[in-house]
């Protein structure tokens, strides 16, 4: 059976990919697979690593083959099993923040998946993972260092991973006081880091003319433009007009748009938690400019 095309949603963590699944599939057309490239919480990826790199042998042996059974429905994950369901014949949308760097050799081998970019500052997406502390972030950008064609494409990673660890705010053992905001601050950047490889090496592989780029949060208007482009690739019959994207679009989760003043994301940053610093900030506008990528936050 003929199946159409795929949506490939790709960003960070906390970069709003959750939300804007749910906008695309305002009109509950599609069906909506969420993080399979995620090992901890796919089965079939236990013995593999949590952010996958560009040299992955995996890619070939395991990501393509799922990607293809998500396709055919042969794999689901329900992960929301309350989400409405649709038949994948209509549309599908796969959502990852794990699949940045093996996106590239995937699009290649896989012409029935179109790529949507989902982007929010680097800053904004270091501090909401801080202050979702609990939640297992990926962190280890030591391991960047394995990947020789990571390394190759963006030689300044290497240099600034040391600076990361253990450059001007030092770290542990170094002789500079382990305190609460000097933890804080090597945390932060380590994720801003992530978000950084992440992005140079996709963006460096893809041409950025040929994939649509949602900043997060992006206002309704501009994304109903960009809904309608995007959804055209899938489904000729997309409404962003429809009280169902107006609805869809001003849906959050608890961790998006806090409904009270208890509510888990108002108590985990209300100031009791460290904060970025000046310099933990103007550092990452300093990455940003550094890796090439000032374009993706502007």
């Amino acid at each position: 059976m003929d199946r159409p095309p795929a949506i490939w949603l790709l960003s960070d963590g906390r970069s709003g990919s959750t939300w804007l699944a749910q906008v695309m599939n305002h009109a509950c057309q599609f069906h909506v697979e969420h993080e399979p490239i995620h090992a901890r919480l796919n089965p079939r990826l236990t013995s593999l690593p949590l952010y996958p790199l560009p040299s992955e042998r995996a890619v070939r042996t395991h990501y393509i083959p799922l990607f293809q059974d998500i396709r055919a429905g042969a794999y689901r994950t329900h992960r929301f099993p309350t989400e409405p369901e649709a038949d994948a014949s209509h549309g599908l949308i796969i959502r990852d923040i794990f699949g940045l760097m093996v996106a590239p050799e995937m699009l290649a081998a896989l012409d029935w998946l179109h790529p949507v970019v989902a982007a929010r500052h680097p800053a904004d997406v270091a501090r909401s993972k801080m202050a979702l502390a609990d939640w297992k972030w990926f962190t280890d950008i030591e391991s960047f260092r394995a990947d020789t064609a990571l390394i190759t494409a963006l030689p300044d990673l290497d240099t600034v991973i040391d600076e990361t660890v253990t450059g001007p705010l030092g770290s542990p053992g170094n002789g500079v006081r382990d305190d609460a905001a000097t933890t804080y601050s090597i945390a932060f950047r380590r994720l801003v880091l992530e978000w950084i490889a992440g992005h140079a090496w996709f963006f460096a592989r893809v041409d950025r003319n040929t994939v649509p780029v949602i900043r997060y949060p992006a206002p309704q208007d501009r994304l109903a433009r960009q809904m309608g482009d995007i959804l055209r690739i899938a489904t000729p019959d997309a409404d962003t007009t429809a009280p169902s994207f107006a609805a869809a679009y001003q849906r959050r989760s608890a961790t998006d748009r806090p409904p009270d003043e208890r509510s888990l994301l108002r108590r985990l940053m209300d100031g009791r938690r460290p904060a970025p610093t000046p310099a933990d900030l103007a550092w990452t506008e300093a990455m940003i400019d550094r890796f090439g990528l000032r374009w993706l936050v502007s």
